[in-house]
C-alpha cells in the first residue's frame, strides 16, 4: 500500500525499497511530511529531494523550502516547484526514454545507461551553465553554493524501477549523496 514515491510503500510505484537501500549504506533518510519539518531537519551539509511536487501549490510553502539550506534534488518537478526551487531550468518540450548518460556528471557516468520510461527534457535559461545527462532527463547547476539537481521521471527511482539497466545505481548515486 501507499502512493507514488511514498517512502513507507511497497507498491510497484513507491520508493521503499530506494529508501532501504539508501539506509543500508549508511545515509541518514528523514521523511518529512511538511515544510516545517524539513525546516527542522535541514541543514548546509544536507540534499533535500523533493518528490510528488504537485502537492506543494502554497507559495509559502515553496518560498519557505526555497530558503532551506542545502543541496536539492527534484523529482518530476512541475513548473511552479520548478520555478521556485530551480530557476535556471526550464522544461525542454521534448522527452527521452534514457539510454547512455553523454555528460560530464560522474553519478551518472557510474551509473551508465538507465531506463526512465518516458521523462521529461530540462535545459538552461538565459544561458546558465548546466549539467545535462541522459538527452536532458537529468540536469544539474551550482547556484551559491547549492547543487541543484532536477530529474524529469520518478519511474526509475520506484520500487520496481530499481530493477531496469543502472536505474537503481542512478537512484541511489544522486539521492545518496
Amino acid at each position: 500500500p501507499g502512493g507514488r514515491m511514498d517512502p513507507g510503500s511497497t507498491s510497484a510505484d513507491g520508493a521503499l525499497a530506494l529508501v532501504s537501500l539508501l539506509r543500508d549504506q549508511g545515509v541518514d533518510v528523514v521523511e518529512a511530511g511538511s515544510v516545517a519539518d524539513v525546516e527542522r531537519a535541514a541543514r548546509p551539509d544536507t540534499l533535500l529531494v523533493v518528490a510528488e511536487t504537485y502537492y506543494l501549490v502554497n507559495d509559502d510553502g515553496l518560498r519557505r523550502l526555497a530558503a532551506v539550506p542545502g543541496d536539492r534534488l527534484l523529482v518530476e518537478p512541475v513548473s511552479r516547484t520548478r520555478e521556485a526551487l530551480a530557476p535556471a531550468i526550464r522544461l525542454a518540450h521534448t522527452f527521452t526514454l534514457g539510454g547512455a548518460p553523454n555528460c560530464a556528471m560522474p553519478e551518472a557516468n557510474r551509473a551508465g545507461a538507465v531506463d526512465f520510461s518516458t521523462s521529461d527534457t530540462y535545459e538552461a535559461n538565459d544561458g546558465v551553465p548546466i549539467t545535462r545527462c541522459y538527452d536532458g532527463a537529468v540536469v544539474r547547476y551550482t547556484d551559491a553554493g547549492r547543487t541543484v539537481t532536477a530529474v524529469g521521471s520518478a519511474d526509475f527511482m520506484t520500487n520496481s524501477g530499481l530493477l531496469k539497466e543502472g536505474n537503481a545505481a542512478l537512484a541511489m548515486n544522486l539521492a545518496g549523496t
